[in-house]
């Protein structure tokens, strides 16, 4: 007779091995294997391969660590950073079951390239983390040295560097078959390190740029960090070249017409905008010689900007009140949330301008509350009670009659004075469902329904 227990613990065992093979890979052991041959590059290609959709996360997450790993040995440091800090955002604190599997090991490693690529503060902060979250692990012995290395006030409690040192070497494996380590045996070639971080530092201050260009080698040239900061360099030299008064044919301030403006198009290159690429404009801005250009250089940088940080740092750096308020207009037309619509609105200057981005805002407003939300963010109660009646007939259908008929005394007559003197406040209400301040109008910039919000004068925006 079968014994019913024996045929079930065959079938369970069968599948146990069962799953563990559908989740092998055997390339994984192939790439580890071309790690241990010192065929860095191979490997990482096929770490690549297995780092695609649909792969066992188990592996890919060990898949993932070792690109880093391979990136250190092929003394790219700059990009394994980015491997490692990519890394820990995801795995960190994960659940794949498999509890904190190489987290100190990236911890450490990646605090091993921190020093290598200048930023030692948050090297330091990297360190702590291994040391402060996995005691008495290897990883956390080794950043206990490295701690004692870069600030001897730091490193493991209370214990002189000789017992970190020990504490090490009692935690690290006697022969790891392939160490986690990627420095463990790595030499760094200190004057590629050196090369390339120079020239990084020179793109970012533009300065001495074409001497370390020269210093560098195919090899530099082949890393990902540098083809960026030359793609990078070659945008600020354009932009700055751009720029200069005898390219753009800007007349004089005293010989300026109101309103003359520059070709937005001359920004295109710089307009994806992160925070650096704000940063520049805001630095080139600064550099201008006159009110007329710094305010034109930052109200042609916000038309692509899509996040509020980005719009508020232009406006702040904008001579006039009637560009900061412009900028927020024009920004305000390109943001997707409330939040960044009412934090835009705090960086006007005037209530015109603030009544002007609120309503911009209604139209994106998905319910009530958004709606009283930016009622109570307006500069005046013309505004608030033109938002209000405007949400009450969206959102409960309550018809009135729209008295949209305030004119600039009942509207913001203030919307935004000008350096040049204008005082015209975009604040006429006819057309557009007597929505106030131009909202919903064309875009013709003169200073009426749908313009920027009636900004244009001495601030050149127009």
């Amino acid at each position: 007779m079968i014994n019913r227990k024996n045929v079930l613990a065959v079938l369970a065992l069968a599948l146990a091995c069962f799953i563990g093979t559908a989740f092998a890979d055997p390339r994984l052991d192939d790439a580890k294997s071309l790690c241990n041959q010192g065929n860095y590059q191979a490997a990482l290609d096929l770490f690549r391969q297995i780092n695609q959709p649909g792969t066992d996360p188990g592996i890919l997450k060990e898949a993932r660590y070792y690109i880093g790993f391979c990136k250190v040995r092929l003394q790219d440091y700059w990009g394994a950073v980015d491997t490692f800090e990519e890394w820990m955002d995801q795995y960190e604190n994960s659940k794949l079951g498999d509890g904190d599997k190489l987290v100190p090991d990236a911890l450490y490693v990646l605090g091993r390239n921190l020093e290598e690529v200048k930023d030692i503060p948050k090297a330091i902060s990297v360190y702590q983390r291994c040391v402060s979250n996995f005691a008495g692990s290897e990883f956390a012995a080794s950043s206990g040295i490295r701690l004692s290395i870069l600030d001897p006030k730091l490193g493991l409690g209370n214990m002189p560097v000789n017992g970190i040192v020990d504490t090490a070497k009692k935690a690290a494996p006697s022969k790891p078959k392939t160490s986690t380590d990627a420095f463990r045996g790595h030499r760094i070639d200190n004057e590629k390190v050196n090369r390339v971080n120079d020239f990084l530092e020179s793109v970012k201050k533009m300065t001495d740029l074409e001497n370390r260009k020269k210093a560098l080698t195919p090899d530099d040239l082949s890393l990902d960090v540098v083809k960026a900061a030359l793609k990078n360099a070659n945008q600020k030299t354009d932009f700055e070249k751009a720029y200069q008064p005898e390219a753009m044919h800007l007349p004089r301030m005293s010989e300026a017409a109101p309103g003359s403006d520059i070709r937005l198009s001359i920004l295109d290159p710089l307009l994806g905008l992160g925070d650096t690429e704000i940063n520049d404009i805001v630095e080139m801005a600064k550099k201008a010689g006159y009110i007329q250009q710094t305010d034109n250089i930052l109200l042609a940088g916000v038309n692509k900007a899509t996040k509020a940080r980005h719009v508020v740092k232009l406006a702040k750096a904008a001579r006039t009140v009637a560009a900061a308020d412009s900028i927020c207009f024009r920004g305000a037309r390109n943001l997707k949330t409330i939040d960044d619509i009412i934090e835009v609105s705090k960086a006007c200057r005037s209530y015109g301008g603030k009544d002007q981005v609120c309503l911009v805002g209604f139209t994106i407003a998905s319910t009530l509350g958004e709606a009283t939300r930016l009622a109570k963010a307006t500069g005046n109660l013309a505004a608030r009670e033109q938002i209000l009646k405007l949400a009450k007939k969206k959102f409960l259908g309550e018809d009135g009659e729209d008295d949209s008929s305030s004119s600039s005394s009942g509207g913001s007559s203030n919307g935004s004075s000008s350096s040049g003197g204008s005082s015209s406040s975009g604040s006429s209400s006819s057309s557009s469902g007597g929505v106030i301040y131009g909202v919903g109008g064309g875009d013709s910039g003169h200073g009426h329904h749908g313009g920027d919000g009636g900004h244009h004068g001495g601030g050149g925006d127009n």
